[in-house]
């Protein structure tokens, strides 16, 4: 599943300019190294909950992608959520195992972090995959 997000989102984010930088590119990272360089974004959680219907076996799955960014303000967190919708809903996802039916943003949200400097972003997409 990551590999498919990875196809999608990495040309997008690579290609982005964000308002805190003159050059383009917005990492995505699995884990996030010590020394990573605002903005970024990070693969942040996955639940897959299996649903076997008698005729078929789904997967649905919830993907939640953080974003980090030091820029004073909601306004590049917004922008790279922005992006990452654009390319995702609604996508149709390249996977080794599975035909995936449906990836839809379920719902995205920003927030200032407690050190006051860190703006914090998520989108969590539902995606559902018949096996």
């Amino acid at each position: 599943m990551q590999k498919a997000f990875d196809a999608l989102l990495l040309p997008v984010l690579a290609a982005l300019v964000p308002p805190s930088k003159a050059t383009a590119g917005v990492p995505l990272y699995d884990h996030v190294p010590d020394a990573a360089v605002y903005p970024y974004v990070q693969f942040a959680r996955a639940i897959k909950t299996p649903v076997d219907n008698l005729s078929e076996l789904i997967d649905d799955i919830q993907l939640s992608l953080g974003v980090y960014s030091t820029f004073r303000g909601q306004e590049e967190v917004l922008f790279i959520l922005g992006a990452i919708e654009a390319a995702m809903h609604r996508a149709v996802l390249d996977l080794d195992l599975g035909y995936p039916l449906l990836c839809v943003l379920e719902r995205s949200d920003t927030a200032r972090d407690q050190d006051g400097v860190t703006y914090t972003g998520t989108a969590n997409f539902r995606i559902t995959v018949v096996h």
